[in-house]
């Protein structure tokens, strides 16, 4: 197989890739913020009769692990932009900037030329130059064949890991439940860990869960997110 084939392979699965990992990260946003909203309506039912069991469990999901808020934060240092990629963006911007695509008549197309520009302009200010890579590839723009395979090769093996990581996490998971059986497995992980409550409760956190639609900031700070990376 040529190396102008093999590279052109390899730019497509990480555009896949990409996409995938968009996707999988969209959800585990959403699976987050419903399940979120069920955790917060649960704990107001929790029984009082257990001693200390609303304490724990607002320890378990709502408070910050022991030493989380002590990291300081380091100011990230610009990435230094090779040529390649100064000569790509440059390239990208001139074929897909709005005052440049504005002629356009077909609604998808001038979508997709938005869309690259967003993510070409995020992408070189962030230092993530494999992205340049696939939009360049995609809008026919040549990038020298022995950059293409160095950059693109390991970001697509952390792209996949990443992908692979979220799709273990509670939030992801819980997208994946079908409605009628959300009951099932939130009382069964519940109860997994060690909370006690009535048969009726989980019934009455699913009712008033999908009555209530919270409004964004709103809801209360939690660390729900970090636990479950």
């Amino acid at each position: 197989m040529s190396s102008s084939i093999e590279n052109s392979l390899l730019v497509q699965k990480y555009k896949l890739a990409f996409e995938e990992h968009e996707i999988t990260k969209q959800k585990c946003k959403e699976g987050l913020r419903d399940l979120e909203a069920h955790m917060h309506i649960f704990q107001d039912r929790l029984s009082e009769n257990i001693k200390n069991q609303k304490e724990k469990f607002q320890k378990n999901f709502f408070e910050p692990a022991e030493g989380s808020d002590n990291i300081s934060e380091v100011e990230a240092e610009k990435p230094i932009k090779p040529s390649w990629a100064k000569k790509a963006f440059r390239e990208i911007v001139m074929s897909t900037h709005p005052d440049k695509t504005s002629f356009l008549s077909v609604p998808s197309v001038k979508e997709k030329f938005k869309k690259y520009y967003n993510l070409s302009v995020e992408s070189y200010n962030d230092g993530a130059f494999e992205n340049l890579i696939f939009i360049a590839s995609d809008l026919g723009i040549e990038i020298d064949e022995s950059i293409v395979k160095e950059t693109v090769q390991p970001k697509l093996v952390r792209l996949i890991s990443e992908i692979e990581r979220m799709k273990k996490t509670d939030a992801f998971r819980w997208t994946t439940v079908k409605e009628e059986e959300k009951y099932k497995v939130l009382e069964r992980y519940l109860k997994n860990l060690g909370y006690v409550f009535k048969k009726e409760t989980i019934n009455e956190v699913m009712k008033e869960a999908k009555r209530i639609k919270r409004k964004r900031g709103t809801r209360p700070v939690n660390y729900i997110k970090k636990r479950i990376k």
